[in-house]
């Protein structure tokens, strides 16, 4: 990957020192070579068998990676294929549905995506670039446990900010106004990770409450994001079949979900 325009996501798992810390390193490891690297990894690419008709990218090659992907200890860095618009919508899915995989085995994660000039060589494992840096700092500033796309990405693409205020992608990249750590807010699409996510013992439940007061505060500032996501409709498909098979409904824990939708919280 040679000098060039990119998007970029930074991913930071949070409370990862604290697992360090608490937890044997052999369940850790083993724990998150399984979540982050193998699911992780599976997710990268088509799924076999998807219908070209109900595919976002009916011309993508089976087994070509969606974006790519490189993992240091608790940061996760994406980098789209090349500078287009597709590619920067299918790290931008992709992206959705980690983090989404991540949250439903109780991962905290928060992340920052951006477009711009990027300097990759894969082979060196050097990544050096502006839209790296600002992703990076777009995820320090954030407030919660989520993941805000930076509007250099609309900049860049605006034909497809316009895709999704008119279609199913709308509900996806969710417009939100995302609680920063200087106490205000800015209005930014985000990833919906509450979207066909059903959760046996409902939402709530990947979010036990710590006593610490800072986490705390960003536990609650998520509940109020995954409640304006319920409230608003804007949770789930109705028509299962007519999706690309990535966007379909997710179930956490064996069984029969509380509701329909688990939008009880």
């Amino acid at each position: 990957m040679p000098i060039g325009n990119y998007t970029v996501a930074f991913l930071d798992i949070l409370g990862f020192k604290e697992a360090i810390d608490h937890v044997p390193l052999k369940d850790l490891a083993n724990r998150y070579e399984y979540v982050v690297v193998q699911i992780g990894d599976f997710l990268n690419r088509p799924f076999p068998n998807e219908p070209q008709d109900i595919s976002f990218f009916p011309n993508h090659q089976p087994g070509q990676e969606w974006c790519k992907r490189h993992i240091f200890s608790d940061s996760i860095i994406l980098f789209s294929l090349d500078g287009t618009s597709d590619s920067c919508l299918k790290l931008l899915l992709y992206a959705w549905k980690f983090t989404q995989i991540l949250l439903g085995a109780r991962v905290p994660i928060r992340g920052g995506i951006t477009y711009g000039e990027m300097y990759v060589s894969e082979e060196q494992q050097v990544f050096l670039g502006k839209a790296l840096t600002k992703a990076y700092l777009l995820e320090k500033d954030q407030y919660w446990i989520g993941t805000a796309i930076d509007d250099s990405v609309f900049t860049a693409f605006p034909a497809l900010d316009k895709e999704m205020k008119n279609s199913l992608l709308q509900d996806i990249f969710l417009e939100y106004d995302v609680p920063m750590k200087d106490d205000a807010t800015r209005k930014m699409r985000t990833l919906n990770w509450c979207y066909n996510l059903r959760v046996k013992e409902g939402i709530r439940s990947l979010f036990p409450l710590s006593k610490d007061q800072e986490i705390r505060a960003k536990q609650e500032n998520t509940l109020k994001y995954a409640e304006m996501v319920f409230s608003g409709n804007r949770a789930n498909s109705q028509n299962q079949d007519n999706l690309p098979f990535m966007l379909r409904i997710f179930d956490v824990a064996p069984g029969k979900p509380l509701t329909e939708h688990s939008d009880d919280l």
